[in-house]
Parts: C-alpha cells; sequence; structure tokens
C-alpha cells in the first residue's frame, strides 16, 4: 500500500534529494473531492497537519475521523522518499481561528496530489501516447 501524507501546504524541505540532482521530477494534479477521499480511505495515510480548525473541515470533507487528522501537540517533519506521495489540502477562505471556534461560512478545499517520476520516465496513464521509436526517428 502506498504511503500518502496530508498537509496543507508542501515545502522545499520535503522533496527528495534526487528532485535537486535533476533524477526526479515533480508532478502535482489537481484531485476531485471524491479522488481525495478514495485515495485516504485506499492508502496508507499520514496526517501532518498542525491546525485543529482545518483539521476539522478537512475531517468534514473526506470522510475522515478528526483524531486522524489532528493530534494535539504533534509536529512532524517529512522528508519524502521518491515512493511517497503528498496529499495537499488547500484552504480558501476567511482566516481559521484557534481553538473550538465555528468554521466560517464560504470556506473552499482544493486537493492536489504531489508524487515523483524518475526524470525522463513515461507515467503508465500516457504510455499509450508516447511516440514509437519510429516515430521519433522520424
Amino acid at each position: 500500500m502506498e504511503k500518502v501524507y496530508i498537509h496543507n501546504t508542501m515545502h522545499m524541505t520535503m522533496l527528495p534529494r534526487d528532485v535537486f540532482k535533476d533524477r526526479l521530477e515533480v508532478r502535482i494534479e489537481h484531485l476531485k473531492r471524491y479522488q481525495a477521499r478514495s485515495l485516504v480511505h485506499n492508502s496508507d495515510c499520514l496526517s501532518i497537519l498542525r491546525h485543529r480548525n482545518l483539521s476539522r473541515l478537512i475531517s468534514r470533507d473526506l470522510d475522515l475521523p478528526l483524531e486522524f487528522l489532528y493530534v494535539e501537540g504533534t509536529r512532524t517533519c517529512v522528508n519524502l522518499s521518491e515512493d511517497d506521495k503528498l496529499l495537499v489540502c488547500s484552504y480558501t477562505g476567511p482566516k481559521l481561528g484557534y481553538g473550538d471556534v465555528p468554521i466560517p461560512e464560504n470556506t473552499m478545499l482544493q486537493y492536489y496530489l504531489v508524487y515523483f517520476v524518475k526524470r525522463g520516465s513515461v507515467p503508465d496513464d500516457c504510455a499509450e501516447i508516447a511516440p514509437t521509436d519510429e516515430e521519433v526517428a522520424a
């Protein structure tokens, strides 16, 4: 089962070192809510969220227990490996307060999947459109 980290941002310090040595490419895909929900329910996930109210919002949106997304006092630094994935939950809306305060109206979450591929490789879903050796030579 693949390892997926859940966070609200991606930091340069999280990236595998091979990204900086031009051995890996960073890919980012926008996911619909049902795709993000399916991903977290069918993967080995670890939440590294540090904001309780954002965790509450994501918990409701992805149908996950709050206790899974947010553990008081948890501070985790993550260095992703080339096999890891990161689900970035991007919040748009009024500033979220701290503590048990109501979630503001007019909020929106967007989901992005960050993953890595070896430089020069073709993702499986693009294999059918990749040119053949004959087409490249022509």
